[in-house]
């Protein structure tokens, strides 16, 4: 019985050394960095838009006030 309350202290004691141990006097956080700004893109407003059926396939021509980008 003495054993088991000698090994129960030791096991505690060591446990308290690890949380005081791992304990840091400063906090551990990190700054976002700032996002580069995105380049001004210019708002594209369409105007139109027009089927074209072929045999195989549907031709979608979109026309806008601004050259459209391509999603990629």
């Amino acid at each position: 019985m003495r054993r088991f309350q000698i090994f129960k202290m030791t096991v505690g004691v060591v446990l308290l050394l690890l949380i005081a141990g791992c304990a840091t006097k400063t906090a551990v956080t990190q700054t976002p960095k700032p996002e580069p700004s995105a380049p001004a893109v210019k708002v594209s407003t369409i105007q139109k838009i027009a089927f074209t059926e072929e045999e195989n396939y549907t031709r979608i021509q979109i026309e806008g006030s601004e050259p459209i980008a391509p999603i990629l």
